[in-house]
């Protein structure tokens, strides 16, 4: 007797820790595709800390050039992409005369940025992206800037990020998180992110945050604001000095003791969500954003910065308008049970992303229909 062996897939990006949100899309959806539709997944993780856990098919890129030559002579055919390497991303045509297959998911604006350079090395990169048999977009404003880029339109689909943690699997909150919560009646506004620069300002806007927070108006205890960042230790976007300026500009409008920054490692966010009266999402730039479904899946209204594309249902403020920031927050605490409700039934939370995802495995012929 026989037994058929699973279809046998590859994905190439990172994996937690941090807990970044290609990285949460990536380890939800191997684990979706295993459970759920039997596939035999691997995941070569390109974080530079390897995952907390040995697995067997979970392998480490331990760094691009020595991957790309390897993938020279791996047997695996199909591979799904979740990478913004352009050492790998470049050689894709050369690996596609050996017969390999690939399928892209672009889940930010980087390689958006890099196209437009228009020099050799962003030529290189268009012809890689277009050997892709199919290119994701976690939303629309990616897939209109990747056709405006020169990529063939009939390769781009619309597939968001989406997918929702296993209930079951919940973690407890840290102690520090809990004592947080533990220590004062105020309604949290939480948030997560990191100190990373974009354009000389935080990428993240935890500096508008921290700068609202004094400015809301609000009957009964105080708010208080609690920020996950998943900076990696000794990295470029720690940035300590900054957090200490964070720190001191708080203490100086006298909501220090009202703010906590958790340096998270291995630790998702989403848990914390149900201890959350709102969510903030200040960011200057957006990919799609897995934290705001979680927050609409929590029944938490979301309040985001204009400055970026925003899935409707957010409550949006223009950047840098802090008396505008600490309005809508303030109408978002005051948001009853029942408009709390109808966030759980969001239509982007009715989207089965893995099953979208496997439906296109099927249409470019990666496992059998």
């Amino acid at each position: 007797m026989t037994t058929t062996r699973p279809p046998k897939l590859s994905m190439v990006g990172p994996l937690p820790p941090a807990w970044g949100g290609v990285a949460v899309h990536l380890l939800r959806l191997q684990e979706d595709l295993k459970s759920r539709f039997g596939l035999d997944v691997t995941v070569w993780n390109e974080s530079k800390e390897p995952y907390p856990t040995p697995r067997h098919d979970v392998r480490r890129v331990v760094n691009y050039p020595s991957f790309c030559l390897a993938l020279l002579f791996r047997r695996e055919r199909f591979w799904h992409l979740h990478t913004v390497s352009r050492l790998l991303l470049s050689l894709l045509p050369f690996y596609r005369l050996l017969g390999k297959r690939f399928m892209l998911t672009c889940h930010g604006e980087f390689l958006n940025g890099r196209l437009q350079k228009r020099d050799w090395a962003s030529r290189r990169l268009r012809e890689g992206l277009a050997s892709c048999e199919a290119i994701v977009c976690v939303g629309e404003h990616i897939r209109e800037q990747l056709e405006e880029n020169g990529l063939p339109a009939g390769k781009l689909v619309v597939i968001h990020s989406f997918l929702p943690p296993d209930p079951g699997r919940k973690p407890r909150l840290p102690g520090e998180v809990q004592a947080f919560l533990d220590q004062a009646p105020g309604p949290v506004l939480a948030s997560n992110g990191s100190l990373r620069l974009l354009d000389g300002r935080d990428m993240y806007g935890i500096d508008q945050m921290v700068e609202m927070l004094p400015r809301l108006r609000v009957e009964g205890p105080a708010p208080r604001l609690l920020i996950y960042l998943y900076d990696a230790p000794n990295s470029p976007h720690e940035r300590p000095e900054r957090l200490l300026q964070l720190l001191e500009r708080a203490r100086e409008l006298g909501v220090g003791d009202r703010i906590l920054f958790h340096k998270s490692r291995n630790e998702e966010f989403w848990p914390v969500l149900e201890h959350s009266r709102v969510f903030l999402r200040a960011t200057l730039s957006e990919g799609f954003g897995i934290s705001v479904l979680e927050a609409f899946a929590a029944g938490v209204p979301v309040v985001a910065n204009a400055a970026a594309p925003r899935q409707a249902g957010c409550m949006l403020y223009p950047d840098r308008d802090i008396d505008r920031f600490a309005r809508c927050v303030e109408s978002a605490l005051e948001m009853g049970e029942e408009e709390r409700a109808g966030l759980r039934r969001h239509p982007m939370l009715q989207v089965d992303t893995a099953a979208a995802l496997v439906a296109q495995y099927r249409a470019l012929g990666f496992i059998s229909a």
